[in-house]
């Protein structure tokens, strides 16, 4: 139990607010934190997007709409305007540590923190398509990240001076190749202050819905059909066609989508693209739907992960092993954490290697040595990927940033320390 104590006193009523460029992140992803903090005592303010999730999002802790649109992240002007408005956000709430996600909002995050002199943590969910390209765009992607470090290790600790602290900011990342590839940008990066916490955990109702329904993969039913499942936004580079090719390929078997099409980027299958998968008669498109995975009701589903995206960690994986549902995956989605003893990886993102991998699944299906494999899966989510076990690192984090000496911001605030929202 992590001692709540350690706080000051003139800090324990502050919030701790968590920032993210969507709404549907903070609630998919961190619901089950911002419930913990909540039960510690803790003030939540959540910054984000409104958009589909937002009033879902409301009833968990207060939230703020930060209007930020990632369709338009290359417009100087719309990012000096979401900058001010996280200015102006933070600003009102005097917080006491502010924990932000995805590379935009940490890239904005790293400026007001730093302005404000308040303790910070950066959590990357993956280092995305910028992280894989070459050239111009792969510059771009190194500039932002030595932003970001360039303002995480400064403070401003009165009107007109600023001054070097390293302990200020910590950085969380999904897996251990983001961590390696930010070590390489950053080689003068404390290693104390690269965290490695492995995604965001898997929630109790996937782990009680396993114990409470098992799936018999060892008896061998030759009459029944294998369903291959995709999980995500439809991006090209998330692999969306490769499961359509792949789908034309096993016309016997089946094949279904859950996820939506991201107006947001040109990556994103198109209105005409989505409504071309009904001419496809194994194929289904259900859209976008909350657990997908555990209201599946095949006999033989399997996880598709065909993913070139640059992933932190596919939950997708974390919860069909948490299912025991068989993963087929590519080699980068399996970030550096996953091992062949547990899921089937791809050799290459052609698509003979998946037909490969799909097949060597149908054997040892056959032979009843996919059992091994499926519970050496759920038995690494117990021992290591549980939601429970991500939210006390996470926690963890917060406390040992907790400074004996107040911040800039709040240093201004001297009468208003027990009224934790600016009036």
């Amino acid at each position: 139990m992590i001692n709540s104590d350690i706080y000051s006193d003139k800090d324990i009523n502050r919030p701790i607010i968590l920032i993210a460029n969507s709404s549907r992140y903070l609630l998919h992803y961190r619901r089950e934190l911002i419930i913990s903090l909540k039960k510690d005592g803790r003030n939540v303010i959540l910054i984000s997007p409104t958009d589909a999730s937002s009033v879902e999002l409301s009833n968990l802790a207060i939230h703020l709409p930060w209007k930020i649109k990632r369709s338009e992240n290359s417009n100087i002007f719309s990012l000096l305007k979401s900058f001010l408005r996280l200015l102006l956000l933070v600003r009102a709430t005097k917080p006491s540590i502010i924990h932000s996600h995805t590379i935009l909002a940490n890239l904005l995050s790293s400026i007001v923190s730093s302005i404000y002199g308040i303790p910070c943590i950066f959590s990357f969910a993956g280092m995305g398509r910028l992280s894989k390209e070459k050239h111009l765009k792969f510059k771009f992607f190194f500039v932002v990240i030595n932003i970001i470090y360039f303002f995480s290790k400064r403070e401003r600790f009165s009107r007109f001076s600023w001054r070097i602290n390293e302990m200020r900011s910590k950085f969380i990342f999904q897996n251990p190749n983001d961590k390696l590839l930010f070590k390489q940008f950053i080689k003068k990066c404390s290693k104390d202050n690269l965290i490695e916490i492995n995604g965001s955990g898997v929630p109790d109702k996937y782990l009680s819905y396993s114990k409470s329904k098992t799936r018999d993969w060892i008896k061998y039913n030759k009459d029944l059909k294998y369903t291959f499942i995709y999980c995500g936004r439809l991006l090209k580079s998330k692999g969306i066609l490769s499961f359509i090719k792949l789908s034309d390929y096993f016309l016997e078997h089946k094949f279904v989508i859950y996820g939506g099409e991201d107006k947001s980027t040109k990556d994103s299958l198109s209105n005409k693209e989505i409504n071309d998968l009904s001419n496809k008669k194994n194929l289904t498109y259900f859209g976008y739907k909350k657990d997908p995975l555990l209201k599946v009701n095949y006999e033989l589903p399997i996880l598709l992960v065909p993913s070139n995206y640059g992933e932190g960690l596919p939950r997708s994986i974390c919860e069909a092993l948490a299912l025991k549902i068989p993963v087929i995956s590519s080699h980068l989605a399996t970030c550096g954490v996953f091992s062949d003893q547990m899921i089937y990886i791809a050799k290459n993102n052609k698509l003979e290697s998946y037909i490969e991998c799909i097949n060597c699944l149908i054997k040892d299906y056959k032979s009843g040595l996919i059992e091994n494999r499926l519970n050496k899966g759920i038995e690494f989510i117990y021992r290591n990927l549980t939601e429970k076990m991500i939210v006390f690192k996470t926690k963890k984090l917060y406390y040992e940033l907790a400074f004996e000496e107040t911040s800039y911001l709040l240093s201004k605030e001297k009468l208003n320390y027990k009224n934790w929202l600016s009036n």
